[in-house]
């Protein structure tokens, strides 16, 4: 009985331990994260980034360029767990020091790609890079294997699906080419991105919610602010989803053009 009791409390010492050092990691992680975003005359923008467990593989970045440009990054690593989130972290510090140097998407991204290419351990990291230049209303895209791009066109009352040059997921091949797309907006555009954690999210019953409910509830909550649609979303999907199986990180960001 003794023997069986100091195994037992050796066990839940260990497992303290462990949670303890998980804590630690999961702060560590989000001090990676944006603290705030940046201020850019004209745009207005709401992310929302949950992990799954204590740490995750998605990832975010806001990244003010100039007075009127700001670019804005989502990626997920493959896998879970510790491993994908120290890639999460590479990649961030990665970006950052690429998006500074390169002014064009496509360039950031092989850069990237050149960066992790044969570095992580057979991971691989799906990513999209949008630089807006809220002056001239342009959005310019592109596309690591990630996706959608939505636009809520308030005059034509409808979700764009931004066409994207899909290319191959960053750190799986060398000497890949990723291309560019831009987009004009109009005023009181809302755009939104988002992580497949969001559409994979399930319910009790396992149903998923899916990219058609995802986009009627844009529709349905039209005219919102970003930060009120972003709660919306939010508050939507936590309340479909089961809390005890969530199953995949859920990043998302949604901005607006002001006028």
């Amino acid at each position: 009985l003794g023997s069986t009791s100091y195994r037992v409390l050796d066990e839940i010492k260990k497992r303290q331990f462990l949670e303890k050092e998980l804590e630690i990691a999961q702060k560590i992680q989000q001090s990676f994260l944006p603290q705030k975003c940046p201020e850019i005359r004209g745009i207005s923008i709401a992310p929302f980034f949950q992990a799954a467990k204590f740490v995750a593989g998605d990832l975010y970045d806001l990244m003010k360029l100039d007075e009127r440009k700001i670019g804005i990054f989502i990626g997920d690593v493959s896998g879970k767990g510790v491993s994908a989130a120290l890639v999460m972290a590479q990649a961030i510090s990665l970006f950052r020091v690429c998006a500074r140097q390169l002014p064009d998407c496509q360039d950031v991204l092989l850069a990237l790609n050149q960066e992790l290419y044969g570095n992580l351990g057979g991971r691989f990291i799906t990513a999209l890079y949008l630089v807006v230049d809220v002056e001239q209303r342009k959005l310019y895209a592109s596309s690591a294997g990630h996706g959608p791009v939505w636009v809520y066109r308030p005059r034509e009352g409808k979700v764009i699906d931004v066409e994207l040059h899909g290319q191959v997921p960053l750190g799986l091949m060398n000497d890949v080419k990723y291309e560019v797309i831009s987009f004009d907006l109009e005023p009181k555009d809302t755009v939104i991105i988002f992580s497949d954690g969001l559409p994979e999210a399930r319910n009790v019953d396992g149903e998923e919610l899916g990219l058609e409910k995802i986009k009627k509830i844009i529709l349905q909550n039209a005219g919102n602010s970003s930060q009120d649609m972003m709660a919306i979303l939010k508050n939507t999907v936590l309340a479909f989803s089961n809390p005890d199986s969530q199953h995949d990180d859920m990043t998302m960001i949604v901005f607006s053009l002001e006028s």
